[in-house]
């Protein structure tokens, strides 16, 4: 009953921020935008600087590069998983990984860029995956 007498000032109130609605859509709030935009500044927890020698050292190790090559994301970033697991190192994420790969010249491509262009698993990646 209390919402039923307060039914002309919501009408009221909707029929004014109409325009608005109509220009504007429904922009999140500030404050939500600020913090997407800290989120997405931040998610990458490892530094430009510190991506390359490791994903560098992989590529050195268990790779081969020709523009002719190609290997789906997947098996290239579990390699380097296995690889850097067994190395010691810190297993970067997987967008991190990609991200290295895109600065040393690597695209993703294929069918719906489930490949990496330019880059090929060696036996040496295949080792890494046996005890």
């Amino acid at each position: 009953d209390k919402l039923r007498e307060e039914l002309p000032g919501i009408l009221a109130m909707i029929v004014r921020s109409m325009p608005d609605f109509l220009e504007h859509g429904l922009a999140p709030p500030n404050d939500v935008r600020e913090a997407t935009a800290a989120w997405r500044a931040g998610r990458s927890v490892v530094a430009p600087q510190q991506r390359g020698p490791e994903v560098d050292q992989f590529v050195a190790d268990c790779c081969e590069t020709a523009p002719e090559f190609s290997v789906y994301r997947v098996e290239a970033y579990a390699a380097y998983e296995n690889w850097a697991a067994a190395g010691g190192a810190v297993v970067l994420s997987s967008r991190d990984f990609y991200v290295a790969l895109g600065a040393m010249g690597i695209q993703q491509g294929g069918a719906q860029g489930r490949q990496l262009q330019g880059i090929r698993l060696t036996l040496a990646a295949d080792e890494q995956d046996s005890p």
